[in-house]
Parts: C-alpha cells; structure tokens; sequence
C-alpha cells in the first residue's frame, strides 16, 4: 500500500488530512520490511532444512556413521576369510598332523560347540536395522572365530606335546645299517653252514671283515653285552616300545660299553668278528617285537636306497644259504 492512501486525523481541524513522508522514512520503511521478509524466509528454510536433511552436526553424525556401518561390513567379510583359513587348519589338522601321530579327531560338534543359540546380541536392536544387523554379524562371527581359535590352539599344544614323544620314538627306532657292509643272507629258513641242516635263521647277516664297526641302529639302552652260546660275543639293545635289536659273532665290544649304558643312533657298539658258531667274519643282526623276531629289512627301507633295498631283497629271496 503506498503513502498516497494514507490519511492522519488532525485533531486541530477535527478532519482527516494527508499523510506526508519524507523521501527517506519512506526508504527506511520498505528496507526494513524486505529485512523482515527475509529473515522470515530465512528461518523457515532453515527450519525446513532441519526437518528434512537434519542440522549440520546432524548430517556430519549421519556420514560418520554410514562409514562406521561400512567399515564394520568390510571388517565382517575380513573375519568370514579368517573363519575360511581357521577350517584348513582344521583339515589338516584332523588329516594329517593328528592322524600321522595316532591322535584321535577333534570332533566337529566340539569345534563348533558354543556357537549360535540364544541371540545373546540384542541389545543392538535399539539402533536402526542395518547398524543392528551388521553388529550383530560382526561380534557373532568374532565368537566364533575366538571360540574355534581357541580349540584349535589347545589342539596344537597336544599335538606339539605328542610330537615331542613321537620324535623321540623316531629316534629310538632300529631304522640304520649295523655295518657298512652289503646283505649277504636273509631272514627265514636257511641251510646252516655249522649244523648242515635247514632252520630258522631269525636275522639277517652283512659281509664285515674282522674289526669293521658295528653300530647302534637306534636310540636305546643296552641290556646284554657278553657271550651268547652260538653268537659268539653279542649285544641286546632295547629301544623301547617292546623293540629290541641283537648283533653278534662280535671280534670285541667297544671300551666303554656295559650293561644299562645309553646309546644315541649311530654309535659305535663294536666290532665285527666271526665269535661263536660262524663261517665266517660278518655280522649277524636281529630285531624283535614283542619277543618275536623280525624281518629287519622292513625297518632298514628309510636308510638305503631304493635301489639298494630292491638290491637286498633279491638276495634275501634267492640265497638258501646263512652264515651262522
């Protein structure tokens, strides 16, 4: 409405005149309600603004935590990699480290004991569906990948413990040469070079000339060294687990050997001779199990060549012949 409306009533005529303005009042007045205009305008944008994308901390609180949301993700399929890795350690753990060491399995329903059940992460769903969802993914896959962790580690401690026996054992075991020399008799009946009769010859012999070393085939204890009737000087050697090797028609024993004395693999024992009932200077050597001789060829296949062993079974099949 412009000033050219407006009238004043004058009280001295009792009659309405005219307003009057001057030019800057009136610039004045429309400055201050385009001002107003605009801060009214202002503030209901603002408020609009508010209500529809949120106040700057709000919509600064809204990014942080969408990226909060999706590291969480990233870090969920991280731990479902992890879990991937944990079940192969599983597998060869069940497969091969416990089943080379005669370990029973851990069980499936063991491993996987404590996983699931009540949903013990509700108290997340205060927060929006999917910061609930992720969360909940996140610390359930953490569980269980702390729970199987564990079972896993205590497996490997058993396994390191059973390791530590079982390569023991390993090394107790008669798995070497006693001489340097080839096989020249086999383990089964024989014709006798002494006696002219076919029996049991319960060893196997090497050729050794007078003197040569003998040695302990495996970690063990000696339990017999002297003279043995038919075998001449002879020494027994227990490696424990009910296995025992025998060498004999010895020249001599070596100086410090004697009864109970401990004897790493490879040691020198004595020395190859033709003692006792003998044709001959060689070795003749023996491994029982249990009290009951055996083959020692099948525990000498670690130590030669294949080629050597193919070699030592042909003359343990086609010579009828021993030497004690």
């Amino acid at each position: 409405m412009s000033s050219e409306n407006l009238f004043l009533y004058d009280e001295k005529t009792c009659g309405f005149v005219k307003a009057e303005y001057p030019k800057r009042d009136r610039v004045v007045h429309y400055l201050g309600i385009w001002v107003l205009c605009g801060v009214v305008l202002a503030s209901v944008s603002v408020a609009g603004l508010s209500t529809f994308a949120g106040s700057p901390s709000e919509v600064a609180l809204k990014a942080e935590n969408a990226e909060l949301i999706r590291q969480l993700r990233s870090s969920d399929e991280k731990i479902s990699i992890m879990q991937k890795r944990v079940t192969l350690l599983s597998t060869y753990d069940r497969d091969l480290y416990r089943s080379i060491l005669g370990l029973e399995p851990i069980s499936d329903e063991e491993r996987q004991a404590g996983v699931g059940g009540a949903d013990i992460f509700s108290g997340f769903d205060v927060f929006s569906e999917s910061a609930s969802s992720v969360l909940k993914s996140v610390n359930q896959n953490l569980e269980s990948l702390e729970y199987r962790l564990r079972v896993q580690e205590r497996s490997f401690e058993e396994i390191l413990n059973e390791y530590a026996s079982y390569e023991e054992r390993l090394a107790s075991l008669p798995v070497i040469k006693p001489t340097e020399g080839m096989l020249i008799s086999g383990f089964g009946m024989r014709n006798h070079p002494i006696y002219k009769i076919l029996r049991m010859h319960e060893g196997v012999d090497f050729k050794a000339d007078k003197g040569d070393p003998v040695y302990a085939t495996g970690d063990g204890t000696i339990i017999y060294a002297g003279w043995q009737g038919g075998f001449g000087n002879y020494i027994r050697i227990d490696h424990g687990d009910k296995i025992e090797s025998a060498y004999a028609h010895l020249s001599r024993f070596e100086s410090s050997l004697r009864v109970g004395k401990k004897v790493k693999r490879g040691d020198i024992i004595g020395y190859a001779g033709s003692t006792g009932l003998s044709a001959g200077p060689h070795l003749h050597y023996e491994i029982h199990v249990d009290g009951r001789s055996v083959d020692p060829l099948q525990y000498l296949a670690i130590d030669v060549s294949p080629e050597e062993y193919r070699e030592y079974l042909r003359i343990s099949s086609s010579n009828p012949r021993s030497m004690d």
